[in-house]
């Protein structure tokens, strides 16, 4: 049968019967011993009557509700259609993917009370049910949810532009609704983040003029309490009389109107003893909450970089120069393209490493490989959770797994002159909706030196390779000296981890910036510090 097609009248018609005597059996509407009594049957068939009636309103109601599942059916298969066509540029946004995820939780669990769990359709629902433990979770509406919050937060994003899925001038014909909004703004509020709920709840408002399935007593109750926790309690006030025309006697309105106006009249007497004078208020005031770290220097570099924006200028930029790597017989007839892009500590990028065919191998057989990226110390031999600020998807591949793997082994020892003796195996990431890993250090600080065996050492230089464009953001920066590489197919970045003394320099404090727009693949090779004393050794200046 045709997805959406109306099933008759006459097959619904038993379908509902066999409901209508499931409810019978199972509400225990048999056990009145019927057949003990012909006044007994006589209400049977006064029953039989409502039923006929029952019935034929049931079956007008299917009718409307089926021709409204084909209209559903209609709408997830043009956008199926259409995003299908090219699904890694679909998803890369991350608006769409948000949306994708909110449309299998909320909307879908919605769909099947409201439309599908009403009908008798267990045949559907039983087939149903072996792919509903694959759909997304809550957890993964939450996940998504704070990564568009993040991606506002780091690119400066306004909510009015998000909403049109205008991404940094990347236009996509996406829109958010005025209810995925109020959805965005309920997930904030849930995790007591009020700067982020008066956001969504503004914009929410602001659309509910062209949908009146919002509710607007609801949204001007979450913004009332949100700019009061933000310390606004005028515009909680201002926003609570709102609240009021339009309910009158909403009880809790009444009580927190008066506490709001008590709260002023005490805040303004404290300010009089204080012989303070009224300064300018700003109605509108939702400042964003800055923590130490975040107020720190390094976490506003990371972000200014993040964005594209200048922090310092770099050190002896004038000698910076480009040049062709030869220095190989492997390297005589394909020179790699080598660009120094900082001066101390010494850092380079090189140019199409890799070939298309290679980093489609390496993504193949580390897609399966992929699970939720931790950060790894050893701290009672136990590999910590998955943390907040390091959002990706990792795995490990040997050099034997696959010869993709060993031809960028090999390439990354020629490049680097280091050798393979004690290197890790090749890490692949994946970045998801707004991925990112805050500012970190790739070697173990002198508090985690236990982290790594002794037999290998410290990690002394880390070899990083992007394995595809990335259309806004995703940048890997480094906070503390002002240097940025931008992710593109192909490019690979090295530098070193550790001074020639074997401490680790602080300089290459970096972070991975949150992916604003497209898919970020990328691989890391990670040296260690033993077979590298000759390559590399001390130098008589621990300052080296």
């Amino acid at each position: 049968m045709e997805v959406g097609k109306l099933v008759s009248n006459s097959v619904l018609l038993v379908a509902v019967v066999v409901v209508i005597i499931n409810i019978f059996f199972s509400g225990g509407l048999v056990r009145a011993d019927f057949f003990s009594a012909i006044s007994e049957l006589e209400n049977v068939l006064q029953m039989e009557n409502e039923v006929a009636h029952d019935l034929r309103s049931y079956v007008k109601s299917e009718e409307a509700r089926l021709q409204n599942l084909k209209k559903i059916a209609d709408d997830f298969e043009k956008h199926s259609l259409e995003a299908l066509v090219d699904p890694e540029k679909h998803l890369s946004n991350p608006i769409n993917a948000y949306l994708l995820v909110k449309r299998f939780t909320k909307e879908w669990n919605e769909l099947l009370e409201q439309q599908i769990k009403s009908t008798s359709l267990s045949e559907f629902l039983k087939s149903l049910s072996t792919k509903t433990s694959r759909f997304p979770t809550e957890d993964d509406l939450q996940g998504a949810a704070y990564a568009l919050m993040r991606l506002q937060d780091t690119y400066a994003l306004p909510s009015s532009k998000l909403v049109k899925g205008d991404l940094q001038g990347i236009q996509d014909s996406v829109h958010m609704t005025a209810q995925d909004c109020f959805m965005l703004g309920s997930i904030a509020y849930k995790g007591n983040d009020f700067y982020h709920t008066i956001i969504w709840m503004s914009e929410a408002l602001r659309m509910s003029k062209d949908d009146p399935s919002i509710d607007n007593s609801t949204l001007l109750d979450y913004l009332a309490y949100s700019y009061y926790m933000q310390g606004n309690t005028k515009k909680a006030l201002n926003l609570t009389k709102e609240w009021l025309l339009i309910d009158p006697n909403h009880i809790r309105a009444q009580n927190n109107l008066r506490f709001y106006e008590q709260l002023i009249l005490e805040q303004e007497s404290r300010a009089r003893s204080r012989g303070e004078q009224q300064t300018h208020y700003d109605e509108n005031s939702n400042p964003r909450p800055m923590d130490a770290y975040k107020l720190s220097s390094d976490f506003q570099n990371y972000e200014k970089l993040c964005r594209g924006e200048k922090t310092q200028a770099l050190y002896n930029e004038h000698l910076l120069t480009c040049q062709y790597r030869r220095h190989h017989p492997f390297l005589y007839i394909n020179p790699i393209k080598e660009e120094q892009v900082n001066w101390e500590p010494r850092m380079f990028l090189f140019h199409d490493v890799m070939t298309d065919g290679q980093i489609a191998r390496i993504k193949k057989i580390g897609k399966p490989k992929l699970g939720r990226s931790v950060v790894y110390h050893k701290s009672n031999s136990q590999v910590t959770t998955p943390q907040d600020y390091r959002i990706s998807k990792s795995g490990w591949l040997k050099d034997e797994d696959d010869r993709a793997v060993y031809k960028f082994s090999y390439m990354a020892g020629l490049l680097s002159n280091l050798t393979l003796d004690t290197v890790e195996d090749l890490q692949v990431l994946n970045y998801g909706i707004g991925g990112h890993y805050e500012p970190h250090y790739d070697f173990a600080t002198s508090r985690e030196l236990d982290t790594f065996e002794k037999a290998i050492g410290n990690r002394i230089a880390t070899f990083i390779c992007y394995l595809s464009d990335v259309q806004a953001g995703g940048a890997t920066v480094f906070p503390g000296i002002g240097v940025s590489f931008w992710p593109r197919k192909a490019k690979c970045a090295f530098w070193y981890n550790l001074m020639r003394s074997g401490e680790g320099d602080m300089r290459t404090r970096h972070a991975a910036c949150p992916v604003l727009s497209g898919i970020k693949w990328a691989c890391n090779k990670w040296f260690h510090e033993r077979g590298q004393e000759f390559i590399r050794p001390c130098t008589l200046s621990p300052l080296e």
